[in-house]
C-alpha cells in the first residue's frame, strides 16, 4: 500500500491510500513523480518501494525555531514541513509563527 499526500501553498489538501501495482497507484505514482498540482508520494511500511514513509517533524530533526528567531529561520522551518520556498518567503514573521502555532495543534 503506498500514500500520495496533495499539499497546496504548504498545507495538506489531500490523501490517498492506494493498492501497490494498481490502475489508481500508477496515477498517483506519475503525478507525484511530476510534482503536478503538489503531490507526493510516501512509502507505508510493508508495501513497494515509492520513497520514504511519512515523518513527523520530530523525525525530520526540523524542530520549531523560537520565537525571536529571524524570519529566515522561520521560513526553512516551513520549508521543512511541505511549504514552497516562495510561499514561505511570501509570509511575514507573524504569520509563519502562527501557522506553527495550529500545526502543533494538530
Amino acid at each position: 500500500m503506498s500514500l500520495y499526500e496533495r499539499f497546496v501553498d504548504g498545507v495538506k489538501v489531500e490523501r490517498a491510500f492506494t493498492v501497490d501495482g494498481s490502475e489508481d497507484d500508477a496515477r498517483h505514482a506519475a503525478l507525484a513523480d511530476s510534482g503536478v498540482d503538489g503531490w507526493r508520494a510516501h512509502n507505508v511500511e510493508g508495501s513497494g518501494n515509492h520513497g520514504p514513509g511519512p515523518t513527523t517533524p520530530e523525525q525530520d530533526g526540523a524542530k520549531q525555531p523560537p520565537q525571536s528567531a529571524n524570519k529566515d529561520a522561520w521560513v526553512d522551518w516551513a520549508v521543512s514541513h511541505g511549504m514552497d520556498r516562495d510561499a514561505a518567503e511570501d509570509l511575514t514573521k507573524a504569520q509563519l509563527i502562527e501557522l506553527a502555532d495550529q500545526l502543533a495543534k494538530e
